[in-house]
């Protein structure tokens, strides 16, 4: 007798496995084709006469029509498939419905570390009291792994609890040893006004040049603070407007005094005087400062230079005279220049030209002239510029009168050229 699973069959006295599909398809092809009709479903008879019978291959099954509709002539067996019926390894993931392996099917000690699912073993899982403490990864119990008041005083290693283990607001009073706050446990701007005894703060806590004029006591306008007979601070209060603080020596208090005027013999206040008031020079009230006597005329020095005598006509020509810078002229500016004839000329200008030989260049950007008729610079249509880049008078330079020009008409006679040189 042959057994069957729901693909192959094996004879009782052969452990071969026949393919069910295979061995019916060859019985089939042994028989006449006209007993019966096979192939897919979708190949039985279109207009079937009752009791036809067609092999559906699809479902590796016969139907027969009966009148109506086609049937499966024999039912599935039920519980015809035993253990002795499979092929050993037969039975794969395949063959095996959703969940029907229970406990009582697994044999003891059957499953190891391999056969878990990555996360597959959760709390009910685990029995009570399993797990030991070779059983923890290190570093695996974090806080949401322990109750609530599971960790006691024996559980801490010394020092164990720094500054990260310690809530906000969790210590309190009475959890510092006296004296334990000392300047380190003390963060920055942590102490404010309510923190200290009234008195505390004294000499000795406060730093050089803590105390700023906003931090001391108001007090009135005009006053000034001093130290009186008992070494305490005091206000001596405004004073009369133009008055000035006096002192009186270590052993009384400063005062407010009026000024006295200055005299030849008395010392006291003392106007400056203008530089047009030291031109003048008869003020007896006044003090001549430095920069105000170099501002003035008495502040200057003249230099004149006679290029022609007073019968001499004049004529053009380079270095009709010439003079050095002295010590006393070295440092000064030329500030004016002048000339004058003894006698006018006529026709046209008489031109002169001021140069620095030694520098090698002309110090009048605007020459000086003489018109005609005229015996003196001050009336001349065209006033001499000085250039303001030759000014300069150095030590030991030489200075040459160049006449440039004379009256086209009649020579002027004698010929003085003035400078005025001052500080800058």
């Amino acid at each position: 007798m042959a057994t069957t699973t729901n693909k192959t069959w094996q004879k009782d006295d052969d452990t071969t496995a026949i393919d069910q599909d295979a061995f019916i398809n060859a019985f089939l092809d042994d028989l006449d084709a006209s007993l019966f009709a096979r192939g897919a479903n979708s190949a039985k008879p279109g207009s079937p006469n009752n009791g036809d019978t067609f092999y559906d291959t699809d479902a590796s099954r016969f139907i027969k029509y009966n009148g109506s509709a086609w049937v499966q002539v024999m039912p599935d067996a039920v519980n015809v498939i035993d253990s002795d019926h499979y092929v050993d390894g037969s039975i794969d993931g395949v063959h095996l419905a959703a969940d029907v392996i229970s406990g009582a099917k697994i044999a003891d000690d059957a499953i190891d570390s391999e056969h878990y699912t990555d996360g597959s073993i959760d709390n009910a899982h685990i029995a009570d009291d399993a797990i030991d403490s070779e059983h923890y990864a290190d570093g695996s119990i974090d806080n949401a792994h322990i109750a609530d008041d599971a960790i006691d005083s024996e559980h801490y290693a010394d020092g164990s609890i720094d500054n990260a283990h310690i809530a906000d607001d969790a210590i309190d009073s009475e959890h510092y040893a006296d004296g334990s706050i000392d300047n380190a446990h003390i963060a920055d701007d942590a102490i404010d006004s309510e923190h200290y005894v009234a008195g505390s703060i004294d000499s000795a806590h406060l730093a050089d040049d803590a105390v700023t004029l906003a931090k001391t006591a108001a007090g009135t306008q005009g006053g000034i603070q001093y130290y009186a007979g008992s070494g305490v601070p005091s206000e001596l209060a405004a004073g009369t407007n133009g008055h000035f603080l006096k002192t009186q020596g270590t052993s009384a208090n400063p005062v407010w005094a009026a000024l006295t005027a200055a005299t030849t013999s008395v010392s006291g206040a003392v106007e400056l005087a203008t530089a047009a008031e030291i031109d003048t020079g008869t003020d007896t009230g006044r003090a001549v400062g430095v920069d105000e006597y170099a501002g003035s005329k008495r502040g200057e020095v003249e230099v004149q230079l006679v290029a022609f005598g007073a019968a001499v006509d004049t004529a053009t020509g380079d270095g009709k005279v010439a003079f050095t810078i002295s010590d006393r002229l070295a440092g000064m500016n030329i500030k004016r220049v002048y000339a004058f004839v003894n006698t006018a000329g006529s026709g046209g200008t008489t031109t002169v030209q001021l140069r620095n030989a030694t520098q090698t260049a002309d110090i009048l950007s605007t020459a000086i002239t003489i018109d005609s008729a005229e015996l003196h610079t001050s009336s001349a249509a065209t006033p001499a510029v000085i250039s303001g880049s030759e000014d300069d008078l150095t030590e030991n330079d030489i200075i040459h009168v160049d006449v440039d020009a004379v009256h086209s008409s009649t020579a002027a006679k004698g010929l003085v050229v003035g400078l005025i040189c001052g500080t800058p």
